[in-house]
């Protein structure tokens, strides 16, 4: 296992855009005859803001929910290309929309989060949901950095 190497600028890290796409045409390549778009594989995770502010927390249904753990696994699988060690997302959410979001590698915690009103989960636009993106695989890279034998443990 190569060392992480934290100094990486956020801008130089992958997509995570990218990788929620390959993703999600794997999981669709079966059940649809024809590709779709990136727009349209991209559409659930960009919804218009007053679509966003109309929902309430019993719209928190289970394809939302595996909306925000597909997100969480591609932050995952970009972690993992960059220490090479398997990434676990492992994602809490309750009824009432309040949850926790672990990323975690060996014995090794890389991201904690709370989520609160997952209701409303989404991002304005592509750059913000890269931006996001990049700023959770950034942390797991410090983490990862700061300690690197809990990686091989």
């Amino acid at each position: 296992m190569e060392p992480v190497d934290a100094g990486l600028d956020s801008r130089s890290l992958p997509a995570v855009s990218d990788e929620l796409v390959r993703q999600l045409r794997a999981t669709y390549a079966l059940a649809s005859s024809r590709p779709l778009s990136e727009e349209a594989l991209l559409r659930p995770f960009l919804p218009e803001p007053e679509v966003r502010r109309r929902r309430t927390d019993a719209d928190l249904d289970d394809r939302l929910k595996g909306y925000i753990r597909v997100f969480y696994q591609a932050v995952a699988a970009v972690v993992e290309r960059e220490i090479g060690a398997l990434v676990t997302v492992a994602l809490d959410l309750n009824e009432e929309s309040f949850g926790r979001v672990l990323l975690y590698a060996g014995r090794l915690l890389l991201y904690e989060g709370s989520l609160r009103d997952a209701y409303r989960f989404g991002f304005r636009d592509r750059n913000h949901l890269d931006d996001t993106g990049r700023r959770i695989v950034r942390q797991c890279l410090e983490a990862a950095a700061a300690f690197p034998d809990a990686l091989r443990a």
